[in-house]
């Protein structure tokens, strides 16, 4: 089974093209280029552990299908969303903060 549910290619209902991109069940177009992995622009796999606001915004865009701006992430950084030491972001815990804050009633 794929990373978003889909078959993987070779499995009944799965592609022959394992390096094509494949839509998902869940609505996310995702790239099988080995464990599921997403690819930059350049085509090197991103890291959900350390990424920079900007790709942060891209990616939580194309999931959505809704337009995540790069200055809403930088305002939820300066109201306190957690970061690495070296400016770039985990995705769950940014996730996980996103969460606890709507949690807030604000």
């Amino acid at each position: 089974m794929g990373p978003c549910g889909g078959a993987e290619p070779g499995e009944e209902g799965g592609e022959d093209h394992p390096r094509t991109p494949q839509f998902a069940p869940c609505g996310v177009s995702c790239q099988s280029g080995g464990e599921g992995a997403v690819m930059s622009a350049d085509n090197a796999p991103l890291d959900p552990n350390r990424l920079t606001p900007e790709q942060a915004a891209k990616l939580l865009s194309a999931a959505a299908k809704l337009r995540v701006p790069v200055e809403q992430i930088a305002t939820d950084l300066e109201a306190g969303a957690p970061q690495n030491p070296d400016g770039t972001m985990n995705l769950m815990h940014y996730a996980a903060w996103l969460v606890k804050e709507m949690g807030r009633g604000e």
